[in-house]
């Protein structure tokens, strides 16, 4: 039986940052066990053509090797629109998301969505972060 959240790893990599003008790197995902994965989120709350989000990727754990992913890079049209990059099958174990901000902006909080698992059935629960529930053919209140 398919259920998108038990088929997918979803973690907030970022949270919400106050305005500022210096570069905000998510924590960094590991893509051993997924074919894919997508960001998501509002990386500015100030619309102006400096201010993007792109996706890099590398072999280090710790991406001390990172790349720009290439055509990766968005620039929101307006204030506070929400973004997403989807990328399957990155040619490098560990990515992140980064948000330039080449004018004062503050940031919303950044998901990353793992999918396409090789072991599917995870819990996506986390603490004061996400909740989740899986129904199938739920009974009427």
């Amino acid at each position: 039986m398919f259920n998108l959240l038990s088929d997918i790893i979803l973690s907030k990599v970022e949270g919400a940052n106050g305005a500022g003008t210096s570069d905000v790197e998510s924590d960094i995902l590991d893509m051993q066990n997924a074919d894919g994965v997508v960001f998501m989120g509002v990386p500015c709350t100030t619309a102006n053509a400096a201010n993007n989000i792109k996706v890099q990727m590398g072999d280090e754990s710790d991406l001390s090797d990172a790349v720009d992913v290439d055509g990766s890079e968005i620039t929101p049209a307006a204030a506070n629109e929400i973004v997403a990059i989807d990328i399957r099958r990155p040619r490098k174990r560990y990515v992140r998301a980064v948000i330039t901000r080449g004018v004062s902006t503050a940031t919303q909080a950044i998901y990353g969505m793992l999918y396409n698992l090789r072991k599917p059935g995870v819990d996506n629960n986390e603490t004061d972060v996400i909740q989740s529930v899986i129904l199938n053919s739920p009974d009427e209140v």
